[in-house]
């Protein structure tokens, strides 16, 4: 974990664990952190931010970001079979590492969402391995 992060903001992770399974906290400059809670243990990871050069707006980074992990979760088998619950740690990460992509893209904007989003910016089929 970074320097950069504060012992109250994992502190804070631990304490909504208990009322959430997942979180995805992003972190401005510092990335996002994954949290997810399976059983008694409590899995943490760090994705650092991408670097986004010249911001232009950061109006609408964060909706871009819920917003490409919404459309990532709901290409998962465990959308499509009403399994959210069983989502891997790995999968989770690897969508937020995906959404940072959108984040970005919004950043260099002058509108608050990018109208370069598309599906295509992941290059790939748009679907999250199990």
């Amino acid at each position: 974990m970074p320097n950069d992060i504060s012992s109250e903001v994992i502190d804070d992770c631990m304490v909504l664990s208990q009322l959430f399974k997942y979180q995805l906290i992003t972190l401005g400059s510092n990335g996002v952190l994954v949290v997810g809670k399976y059983s008694d243990s409590v899995h943490i990871n760090h994705i650092p931010a991408l670097f986004a050069g010249d911001i232009v707006n950061t109006n609408g980074a964060g909706d871009s970001f819920v917003g490409s992990c919404l459309a990532l979760l709901s290409k998962t088998d465990f959308i499509q079979k009403n399994t959210l619950s069983e989502i891997p740690f790995t999968a989770l990460c690897n969508i937020s590492e995906k959404s940072r992509i959108a984040s970005i893209m919004s950043l260099k904007s002058p509108s608050p969402v990018s109208e370069l989003l598309t599906p295509d910016i992941y290059n790939e089929s748009n679907t999250i391995s199990n």
